[in-house]
């Protein structure tokens, strides 16, 4: 018989439903559609937070909890199939869906983003998240989230190139190299 996972009145059970549909749409935006990845995203997130049920129960946000979770596990997938999605973070930058952007850039160029403006910027953008759902799901205020958003995708633009925007110079600029 299996064992209930609970912290006081908060079974598992009672959210799994919840959380695996917010774990699915995590996987199925990430992966651009594809049910099977999207599965498999919700399956290893929702395995996760049952292992760690104690700890997620607690949380103020649990489906932002497993949404950054499922987050985390596209990721790892991605990395372990070495599938770049280029366009998606080209679009969250607003650099349009034409532009090709080599990936080592775009690692570089998120990577510079603070942890919030890269969460708030792929919730908006990436995942197609409004302002309100967003700072729900975050716990932030609306204008929390507007900040972040602006902050971020200023940065982005800057660090690839958003004075070219053509699809041949995409290399970040070297602020410390004097270009004559």
């Amino acid at each position: 018989m299996a064992r209930s996972r609970e912290r006081g009145a908060v079974p598992f059970e009672d959210h799994y439903r919840s959380l695996l549909e917010h774990a699915y749409f995590v996987g199925f935006r990430f992966f651009s559609g594809d049910n099977h990845l999207a599965e498999e995203v919700a399956q290893e997130t929702l395995t996760r937070a049952y292992e760690r049920w104690e700890r997620v129960a607690g949380h103020p946000n649990r489906e932002a909890w497993v949404m950054n979770a499922a987050w985390k596990v596209s990721l790892e997938i991605q990395r372990r199939q070495s599938r770049p999605s280029a366009a998606g973070v080209a679009r969250l930058a607003g650099l349009g869906e034409d532009l090709v952007v080599e990936r080592p850039i775009l690692v570089n160029a998120l990577g510079r983003l603070t942890t919030r403006q890269r969460t708030v910027a792929m919730a908006r953008h990436y995942f197609g998240y409004d302002v309100a759902e967003t700072a729900f799901l975050l716990g932030m205020t609306e204008s929390q989230v507007r900040t972040a958003t602006h902050e971020a995708t200023v940065k982005l633009r800057r660090l690839l190139g958003e004075r070219s925007r053509s699809p041949i110079d995409t290399t970040l600029r070297d602020p410390w190299v004097n270009r004559a």
